[in-house]
Protein backbone atom coordinates (compact mmCIF):
# COMPACT_ATOMS: atom_id res chain seq x y z
CA UNK A 1 0.00 0.00 0.00
CA UNK A 2 1.34 3.45 -0.93
CA UNK A 3 1.03 6.15 1.76
CA UNK A 4 -1.43 8.99 1.05
CA UNK A 5 1.30 11.64 1.49
CA UNK A 6 3.17 10.23 -1.52
CA UNK A 7 0.20 11.00 -3.76
CA UNK A 8 0.10 14.57 -2.48
CA UNK A 9 3.85 14.95 -2.99
CA UNK A 10 3.53 13.75 -6.57
CA UNK A 11 1.12 16.61 -7.31
CA UNK A 12 3.51 19.37 -6.25
CA UNK A 13 6.67 20.50 -7.97
CA UNK A 14 9.03 23.33 -7.04
CA UNK A 15 9.49 25.14 -10.32
CA UNK A 16 12.01 27.73 -9.25
CA UNK A 17 13.73 29.36 -6.32
CA UNK A 18 15.11 32.86 -6.40
CA UNK A 19 16.36 35.62 -4.19
CA UNK A 20 14.39 38.86 -3.96
CA UNK A 21 13.88 41.84 -1.70
CA UNK A 22 11.04 41.95 0.80
CA UNK A 23 9.30 44.63 -1.30
CA UNK A 24 9.53 42.44 -4.42
CA UNK A 25 8.20 39.43 -2.48
CA UNK A 26 5.21 41.42 -1.23
CA UNK A 27 4.49 42.48 -4.81
CA UNK A 28 4.78 38.90 -6.12
CA UNK A 29 2.67 37.45 -3.31
CA UNK A 30 -0.13 39.89 -4.13
CA UNK A 31 -0.37 38.64 -7.74
CA UNK A 32 -3.23 36.43 -8.86
CA UNK A 33 -2.52 32.90 -10.05
CA UNK A 34 -2.92 34.01 -13.67
CA UNK A 35 -0.49 36.88 -13.18
CA UNK A 36 2.05 34.56 -11.49
CA UNK A 37 1.82 32.17 -14.45
CA UNK A 38 2.44 35.06 -16.87
CA UNK A 39 5.28 36.65 -14.88
CA UNK A 40 7.21 33.40 -14.37
CA UNK A 41 6.14 31.74 -17.65
CA UNK A 42 4.46 28.80 -15.93
CA UNK A 43 2.30 26.22 -17.65
CA UNK A 44 -1.47 26.85 -17.74
CA UNK A 45 -2.00 23.67 -15.72
CA UNK A 46 0.10 25.09 -12.86
CA UNK A 47 -1.65 26.30 -9.71
CA UNK A 48 1.22 28.41 -8.32
CA UNK A 49 2.03 28.80 -4.64
CA UNK A 50 4.63 31.27 -3.35
CA UNK A 51 6.61 30.78 -0.14
CA UNK A 52 9.64 32.55 1.28
CA UNK A 53 12.27 31.96 3.92
CA UNK A 54 14.89 34.16 5.49
CA UNK A 55 17.88 32.53 7.14
CA UNK A 56 19.32 35.78 8.48
CA UNK A 57 16.91 38.41 9.88
CA UNK A 58 19.42 41.16 9.06
CA UNK A 59 19.64 40.07 5.41
CA UNK A 60 18.11 42.29 2.77
CA UNK A 61 16.80 39.43 0.63
CA UNK A 62 14.54 36.38 0.91
CA UNK A 63 14.77 32.99 -0.73
CA UNK A 64 11.49 32.53 -2.56
CA UNK A 65 10.10 29.24 -3.90
CA UNK A 66 7.42 29.04 -6.58
CA UNK A 67 5.62 25.70 -6.51
CA UNK A 68 3.29 24.31 -9.13
CA UNK A 69 0.44 22.24 -7.82
CA UNK A 70 -2.05 20.30 -9.86
CA UNK A 71 -5.20 22.36 -10.31
CA UNK A 72 -8.16 20.71 -8.57
CA UNK A 73 -10.71 19.36 -11.00
CA UNK A 74 -14.45 19.34 -10.56
CA UNK A 75 -14.39 15.54 -10.80
CA UNK A 76 -12.04 15.16 -7.78
CA UNK A 77 -13.35 13.32 -4.80
CA UNK A 78 -12.09 13.09 -1.27
CA UNK A 79 -8.34 12.77 -0.54
CA UNK A 80 -8.60 9.07 0.22
CA UNK A 81 -10.89 7.50 -2.36
CA UNK A 82 -10.11 4.00 -1.09
CA UNK A 83 -12.26 4.57 2.01
CA UNK A 84 -15.81 3.45 1.27
CA UNK A 85 -18.59 5.87 2.10
CA UNK A 86 -21.15 4.79 4.62
CA UNK A 87 -24.80 4.74 3.49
Amino acid sequence: MIPVWSFRLAHCLIVLTLSMSLADFIEVQALSSDDLRKRFRLQPSCDPAVTASMSDPSASSLMVAIECRVKPTSSSTSDDSSTPESP
